[in-house]
């Protein structure tokens, strides 16, 4: 056998037939060692690394590739950290081999660290590999990370499906949103691609998002990816009113459909879109010819609502020649070691993802904020009081009022936004069957029977944009044979004289973090 080093563009792309030739040969599922993906990800991602692909002839013929790249004393796989999975390319006749001239001359390599992640167990490289090395005495650290699959042969699929669909709700919460508005499914195309961005700043804006998914080089690469390669790389998008509020970005190669990104708008949480949504995507590769639906590396949760089986992604870390290399090893070893424990718990993940999230957005306000705004702030911190009155309406049924105000819905959510800036308040409010109403820009919310201690029916309105008279004339309209009531942030006085009562005031006082509730009772209610 002869080794071959390839440290040029040019070189590699010389190689190209030989590459898909041997891609064909050895892995067929695995989107991350595609030559279109690879190449393009070495145009966008390589800033300071260099090729270091190796080929290994044999014969006069090429039998296997290592896709390798060197960034400053790190040896890595092409496409890390992007790509999920990675591996060696090698006819399978030769790859126990071809792994045996790797590490023989990994070892020679003076001052670097071997950081080979991505490889599946069921791909055996992994093993290969570590088995050499423990033969040759040589240190090797290993860690791996869970990836939850489904595969079609360990499913009866209509039985599968229902039952699937029915957990956490979603059946129901899709039944409900469908109910409220104009849902929808699409699959998008590069010239809607930025909607995908869009919606994971937004989702990650207060957050820690390690991904990189929305940085400049991340857009143009996937952008370039689904606009010439549009089978392979499905967007799939949940509508609501034709705004975009979940999306999944999904890979396919192979007969395997791998889930690669993912996310929901928050303002539309308590409906579940990402679950929803997807449901509707393994359903529509239960209706293919697929074989596998591969979640990816990761243990959140939604991936053991499907996931039938397990494969693991390892990462084999070596180190090469001299003391640097030693160091260097070791170093890594133990931050890997500490990385690890720390992934595996998910309270520690999410502390870190959404609390540090919150801190480091906090932090940038504070920043960018002035010197009155950070004197507010922290005047807020030490002692804030709040208090909000509960009026009755003790006036008699007056049917004469007529309602000119329009009822709200997922659709006025959008097209009301600047005025009401609130639309997670208000998607939880249509969510919990709350009547909202909106007229010329003013607009108000009421819950039915919202006190379990009063028997009759009755309204109580919870919110509104600007509080007059047209509002209280139109509550009366809209419910004349319920109690009424208002609740305000201060005793007003023009509510009396329209026959709106103060009963009771709700006072909170807030030192230092510690909150302090006083309740007092004007008059009994309905009384």
């Amino acid at each position: 056998m002869r080794i071959t080093q390839i440290h040029t563009e040019d070189k590699w792309h010389s190689y190209r037939n030989d590459w898909e030739r041997l891609v064909q040969r050895t892995d067929e599922t695995n989107p991350f060692i595609e030559w279109s993906w690879i190449t393009s990800w070495w145009k966008h991602f390589n800033q300071g690394a260099t090729l270091m692909i190796m080929a290994i002839e044999r014969e006069n013929e090429i039998v296997a590739f290592f896709p390798l790249m060197r960034q400053k004393g790190v040896i890595r796989f092409i496409g890390y950290p992007q790509n999920n999975y990675a591996d060696i390319i090698a006819d399978p006749a030769y790859k126990e081999e071809c792994i045996a001239y790797l590490l023989h001359y990994g070892k020679k390599q003076r001052g670097v660290v071997f950081d080979l992640h991505g490889l599946l167990e069921s791909g055996q490289t992994d093993t290969c590999i570590k088995k050499q090395l423990h033969e040759r005495k040589h240190p090797v650290y290993s860690s791996n990370v869970v990836s939850p699959m489904v595969r079609r042969e360990q499913i009866t699929l209509p039985t599968y499906m229902k039952k699937k669909r029915k957990k956490h709700g979603v059946d129901r919460k899709e039944k409900r949103l469908r109910k409220l508005g104009n849902l929808t499914y699409q699959v998008l195309d590069q010239r809607n691609l930025s909607r995908v961005f869009e919606l994971h700043r937004k989702r990650w804006r207060k957050k820690i998002d390690g991904s990189g998914f929305t940085t400049s080089p991340s857009v143009d690469f996937f952008t370039e990816q689904i606009q010439h390669h549009p089978s392979a790389n499905i967007v799939h998008a949940l509508c609501v009113e034709g705004e975009m509020i979940a999306y999944v970005y999904e890979l396919r190669r192979g007969g395997r459909r791998l889930l690669y990104n993912l996310a929901h708008d928050d303002d539309f949480r308590v409906f579940s879109p990402g679950r929803i949504l997807m449901n509707y995507v393994i359903e529509q590769w239960s209706q293919s010819e697929d074989q596998l639906f591969d979640f990816t590396i990761g243990y959140e949760s939604y991936k053991y609502d499907w996931n039938t089986e397990e494969d693991y992604v390892h990462r084999v870390v070596f180190p090469g020649k001299g003391l640097r290399a030693q160091v260097l090893y070791m170093w890594m070893k133990g931050r890997q070691k500490f990385v690890h424990t720390l992934k595996k718990s998910e309270s520690i993940v999410k502390f870190r993802r959404n609390t540090m999230g919150k801190w480091k957005n906090a932090i940038q306000r504070w920043r960018g904020s002035s010197l009155k705004s950070r004197i507010q702030w922290v005047r807020r911190q030490l002692f804030q009081q709040s208090s909000r009155s509960l009026h009755h309406d003790y006036s008699s049924n007056n049917r004469s009022y007529r309602p000119t105000f329009q009822p709200i819905d997922l659709k006025d959510v959008f097209t009301l936004k600047e005025t009401h800036q609130d639309t997670s308040g208000w998607v939880e409010r249509l969510y919990k069957r709350e009547y909202g109403f909106h007229k010329g820009g003013n607009w108000f919310w009421v819950t039915e029977n919202a006190f379990q201690h009063e028997e009759a029916p009755h309204v109580v309105m919870t919110n509104c944009g600007h509080l007059d008279e047209s509002i209280v004339n139109e509550i009366r309209a809209r419910f004349p044979d319920c109690s009424r009531y208002i609740y305000t942030s201060t005793k007003e006085a023009w509510l009396y004289e329209l026959g709106f009562v103060p009963i009771r005031e709700d006072k909170v006082t807030k030192i230092c973090s510690v909150s302090v509730s006083k309740q007092t009772i004007n008059n009994p209610l309905g009384g």
